[in-house]
């Protein structure tokens, strides 16, 4: 999905968002590369990119397509790729693939996930926290998982009553 790169040879060529959410909605995808920024359709040059002000879909980016694959499970067979020269758009896009690529955000219990990051932070956390009374059950660490509009806030408690959230929220 590129507003300005052609597509490589033998791949399907969408400009938009809305038409890489429309082909993801409709027809198995193989792989799919994603830039974030995207242009804006003629009738929002006036808008100077403030969606706010028009209301337009073309304001929708890489990123939106990402999260439409997050929460509806619909993922291309290959892991999604970013091939987008903005920085932040970027990590946005690539943070929400690790995340969440093969999952939806409606998942079944038992299924949450931490990205590598949050295990090194979670590793960090109970290796402090070993040397700790344990608990009567053994349950020294819990996790927790709370589902948000962007997002689940992953954490890690020990039973010394200690929590850390595990969830970097500037990846938002």
């Amino acid at each position: 999905m590129d507003d300005e790169r052609p597509a490589p040879e033998g791949w399907v060529h969408v400009k938009t968002a809305r038409d890489a959410i429309s082909v993801l909605s409709t027809q198995q995808v193989h792989e799919l590369a994603l830039d974030h920024d995207l242009g804006h359709c003629e009738k929002c040059e006036g808008c100077n990119g403030y969606k706010s002000k028009c209301g337009c879909d073309c304001h929708w980016s890489g990123y939106s397509v990402a999260l439409f694959m997050a929460t509806t499970g619909r993922w291309p067979e290959k892991r999604p790729t970013c091939h987008s020269a903005n920085p932040a758009g970027k990590a946005n896009i690539l943070a929400t693939i690790e995340r969440y690529f093969g999952k939806q955000l409606g998942h079944s219990p038992g299924e949450f996930r931490l990205t590598w990051k949050e295990l090194e932070i979670a590793k960090r956390f109970t290796e402090r926290h070993r040397k700790q009374k344990q608990a009567a059950i053994g349950g020294r660490f819990s996790y927790s998982f709370t589902p948000t509009g962007l997002g689940e806030i992953a954490a890690v408690s020990c039973a010394c009553g200690k929590k850390k959230t595990l969830t970097d929220f500037s990846e938002w």
